[in-house]
């Protein structure tokens, strides 16, 4: 998946009439939980004061738990100060990809008690309803943000890559309340999700059970609430990092 991360210095800035609220974290995972809620409550900016600025943790934060696609732009001021902007590209096809994510959820879910069994009502839905777009796969230059990357891929085209897959799975499970990340690994070029139950740390690759070519009315549950061992024997990522934002 591409990144778009702008990180800009500048010497000499006036910020009166700044109408965004001073906020002082003091770490990227808290930074990023402040600009999810300010992105919740349609606001797309942060003023913060913080220390050993580093606009890659920022991202990675931001993005295992918010399910937009979006790009990044940090603006440091020489008194001490960082501005956070966010943009969602083709934010209304996004929002739409929610709404959808929100009934689906619901209607899948409905009569199912235990997370475990919604989990794999959610998981079962979207490998039969989604296939992987190999095309977009293959393409040399990647928007990272164009539809198959997107919720809206995987809900609504009914095609996507494996980050589509992840975001889709992770509106739906924000929708019945169980806790679940997205998950990126350069090395891999790929992405997948972890779950919290009873506080335990479950790993699901909704993707790698959705082999090509389409396995149609298939269900493979080869990936599905792995344990951070079992799923290390095919899968490479900063498990420190990840376990950090879900714990």
């Amino acid at each position: 998946m591409k990144r778009i991360l702008a990180f800009l210095a500048l010497s000499v800035v006036i910020l009166s009439g700044c109408e965004s609220p001073l906020k002082k974290t003091d770490s990227p995972l808290d930074t990023a939980i402040e600009m999810k809620n300010a992105l919740e409550n349609d606001k797309t900016s942060g003023l913060f004061m913080m220390k050993n600025i580093d606009g890659d943790l920022i991202f990675d934060s931001l993005e295992a738990i918010y399910p937009f696609a979006f790009s990044l732009e940090l603006v440091s001021y020489q008194i001490g100060l960082t501005e956070i902007s966010v943009n969602i590209p083709n934010n209304a096809q996004q929002m739409q990809a929610k709404a959808l994510a929100e009934k689906i959820a619901v209607n899948q879910t409905k009569g199912l008690e235990t997370a475990q069994d919604k989990l794999a009502a959610l998981h079962d839905y979207l490998i039969l309803n989604c296939k992987y777009d190999v095309e977009a796969a293959e393409q040399e230059v990647l928007d990272g943000t164009s539809a198959p990357f997107t919720a809206y891929g995987a809900l609504v085209d009914g095609k996507a890559v494996c980050s589509g897959y992840a975001r889709a799975f992770m509106m739906m499970c924000e929708v019945v309340g169980i806790e679940c990340i997205y998950i990126s690994d350069s090395e891999m070029n790929h992405s997948w999700n972890a779950v919290k139950i009873d506080d335990e740390i479950y790993y699901i690759d909704c993707t790698f059970d959705d082999p090509i070519p389409d396995q149609g009315e298939r269900i493979i549950r080869e990936y599905f609430l792995k344990t951070g061992e079992e799923l290390k024997k095919t899968h490479t990522w900063n498990d420190n990092f990840y376990e950090q934002i879900i714990d």
